[in-house]
């Protein structure tokens, strides 16, 4: 068994970044918190905190930390209600 080389990167340009699409929940029940990061237009590391104080919905499988897409979702359209979007209020 061969040992695989890391991939290691030298610059933020380089890496790929994770979609900023949120994904259907049926399709992706749960995300990735750099992924609901990188949706919500955050930094990963203000993502980790909002997980950590409940801000953005999430669970524990193992040593991962998920985000439930359709909690993130509704989340966010709450969101979009609350500051009179879509409502037709203006």
């Amino acid at each position: 068994m061969t040992k695989r080389a890391r991939k290691t990167w030298h610059s933020e340009e380089q890496r790929p970044r994770p979609s900023r699409k949120l994904p259907d929940h049926r399709d992706h029940p749960t995300i990735s918190v750099e992924r609901a990061a990188a949706i919500l237009g955050v930094s990963r590391g203000v993502a980790y905190d909002a997980v950590r104080n409940g801000t953005i919905p999430s669970l524990r499988v193992g040593r991962r930390l998920l985000v439930p897409t359709a909690r993130l979702t509704s989340l966010l359209a709450a969101d979009t209600v609350a500051f009179g979007e879509g409502t037709g209020q203006e």
